[in-house]
């Protein structure tokens, strides 16, 4: 996984926490989405950079 693939994985968790709050921002995480879709980041590792985050107490 490259950097900028981290970073875009780092912004869904970080939108996906706001989006419950302001949802607004559900347009963003969508779009998001997309785009992680034509990188092909897999769910799993999707939700082992959230792991990692959540252990980090950084989202």
């Amino acid at each position: 996984m490259s950097a900028k693939d981290r970073e875009l994985a780092e912004l869904y968790w970080h939108l996906q926490k706001k989006v419950h709050t302001e949802p607004k921002i559900r347009t963003y995480l969508h779009q998001l989405t997309k785009i992680m879709k034509q990188r092909r980041i897999r769910p799993n590792m999707l939700n082992q950079i959230g792991l990692d985050l959540a252990a980090q107490n950084r989202i």
